[in-house]
């Protein structure tokens, strides 16, 4: 005979493989309470099929009542532990007390001579001690309550003891009784509270691991190392990676800066210049337009004459309710002379001399809403081709730094940008001679810088479709790639460069299709499971709480770490 201890979470085709595998005739399996056996009777049925295919007798040994029911309801032969013996015999459960009887007078044996007694009384003793042993049973019979499990089949069990010899058996009963009877201790308070407190505590316990228990299983892969150089162009015509052609997508980023700064004149010059300015003219004489020429005089009120550069249309005004409406325009135009004095304005009306005389003298008019400037005559600090020339040096710097600070805020997160595969244009620098009252000149400057750059992605794609030609289950664990021999064309948007790359292959590895495959299995199981794992040369498997020995149900609750 062999006993086979079953885990509570041990599948029945476990179990059915180790009893094929015994070469044992008798089997005796000894289930726990709670396995997860007696959630179907197709279970039991399959463990006595398989048993009798292999001419094994199958015995189910277990203290879970649920557990032997279903035995005996498939036909399978069971045992609760602590009523076992040697040959199997009809259970307590068979046992119904029999009426009260009273004992009499003439129920007392027979005494034959000399006080000995005969056969006969000995046969009437022994059954009036049976009848005793019956009475004393239903004496201290406990009352159970109904539960689930009343409605299952009687469970068969053996009797306590066999009658010892020399014990009657009014003896054989009494030591039952006591051995099934609830003992006195735990009826009292102080030792109710305690065993309420354990049982509170191991069911808070069992809660705890079943719903906050967690898994983790540490992997640690093989590597091999795998290394590549070659000369590959990033084109910003490619759409995709072409790993026959070594080419990847690339993006041109251009960024413009502008900035006007001014500087101080270290020369001295007599300068006679004309003030100048922007004025307003309106025609508030009619509805037809008025053209102006060029040198027309517009003429302040102290008599002070300012020309148009060039010549103008004045709209005409619009009639509206027999009103006339003024129509406006604005020009460009210079001091008649030169001198700080026409430095002049706001003027609300200027006259235009021109129409002195005429109906059109008081209809068309100038106004000076900003000043006029610029006007002097003297000495005056200019710059000199020294001040000039290094005005523009600094500015080309200041631009220069400008743009190879911005360049990287614009380039988006993933994009590779080598050294040398920027450039940057001057469009634009130009002076203003024209110092202002501290003397200082004016540089405006203006230029653009333009990047090839490509997504590191596109270039450790090709690279991984390179590699899996020789190691097609394996993918990259770490990669190191350094380039060379760069060479852009701005022209055509194309950046071509030398690459070698050095690398660590590892196997391919789902986590989430693992922890979706351990979720809920036995420890047993998950051990067996991982160690199938190929290219593990290392594994590590903790379960918490400790004593917990099934993964958690929830996949989430399960936590796989690859060294």
């Amino acid at each position: 005979m062999v006993k086979i201890f079953v885990e509570k979470g041990e599948s029945v085709s476990s179990l059915a493989e180790k009893i094929a595998a015994l070469k044992d005739d008798e089997v005796v399996l000894v289930i726990p309470k709670g396995s997860s056996l007696k959630e179907s009777a197709g279970n039991f049925q399959l463990l006595k099929r398989e048993a009798e295919n292999k001419g094994k007798r199958l015995i189910i040994e277990s203290v879970d009542d649920a557990v032997l029911a279903l035995a005996q309801t498939t036909g399978i032969e069971s045992l609760h532990p602590l009523f076992q013996q040697d040959k199997f015999r009809h259970s307590l459960s068979d046992i119904r007390p029999a009426g009260r009887k009273k004992r009499s007078a003439a129920s007392t044996p027979r005494k034959g001579r000399g006080g000995r007694s005969t056969p006969e009384a000995q046969q009437e003793s022994v059954a009036q001690s049976s009848a005793a042993q019956r009475e004393i049973d239903e004496d201290n019979a406990m009352p159970v309550k109904g539960s689930a499990e009343d409605a299952l089949p009687p469970i068969s069990r053996r009797p306590l003891a066999e009658v010892a010899a020399g014990e009657s058996a009014l003896e054989a009963a009494e030591r039952r009784r006591r051995f099934l009877r609830i003992p006195a201790f735990l009826k009292k308070k102080w030792v109710l509270t305690p065993l309420v407190f354990v049982a509170l505590l191991g069911a808070s316990l069992w809660g705890f691991s079943k719903y906050f228990g967690t898994l983790e299983v540490t992997l640690r892969f093989e590597r091999i190392a795998w290394g590549h150089e070659a000369d590959f162009v990033a084109a910003k015509n490619a759409k995709e990676v072409d790993v026959a052609s070594r080419t990847v997508p690339a993006e041109v980023f251009t960024t413009v800066r502008d900035i006007s700064k001014t500087f101080p004149a270290s020369g001295k010059k007599f300068v006679s210049r004309k003030a100048v300015g922007t004025v307003t003219i309106y025609n508030a004489y009619s509805s037809r337009p008025q053209e102006l020429v060029a040198t027309t005089r517009f003429m302040t009120p102290d008599g002070k004459i300012f020309r148009l550069d060039h010549g103008v249309t004045v709209p005409g005004a619009e009639v509206k309710d027999g009103k006339i409406i003024p129509s406006s325009i604005e020009a460009p135009v210079t001091a008649d002379k030169p001198g700080e004095e026409y430095n002049v304005g706001p003027i609300p009306r200027l006259s235009i001399p021109g129409f002195k005389g005429s109906p059109k003298y008081h209809g068309f008019y100038g106004e000076l809403k900003r000043p006029t400037h610029g006007g002097f005559r003297g000495e005056k600090a200019v710059p000199t081709e020294e001040d000039i020339r290094a005005a523009k040096k600094q500015v080309r710097e200041i631009l220069e730094e400008a743009l190879k600070t911005n360049i990287f805020d614009q380039i988006p997160k993933g994009f590779r940008v080598l050294p040398g595969a920027s450039e940057i244009t001057i469009l634009e620098l130009s002076v203003n001679e024209d110092t202002d009252a501290e003397g200082n000149f004016g540089v405006f400057g203006k230029a653009k810088k333009e990047t090839i750059a490509f997504r590191d992605a596109d270039i450790k794609n090709a690279l991984g479709v390179i590699s899996q030609e020789l190691h097609p289950d394996m993918k990259f664990d770490t990669i190191d790639i350094t380039y060379s021999n760069i060479v852009p064309d701005f022209s055509k948007g194309t950046l071509s460069f030398h690459l070698k790359a050095d690398a660590t292959l590892m196997r391919r590895f789902d986590a989430d299709e693992l922890r979706r495959i351990l979720a809920g299995k036995p420890l047993r199981e998950v051990r067996s499971i991982v160690a199938k794992i190929d290219g593990v040369e290392h594994t590590k498997i903790s379960i918490h709480p400790y004593w917990k020995n099934i993964a958690p149900e929830n996949a989430d609750r399960i936590k796989v770490i690859v060294e």
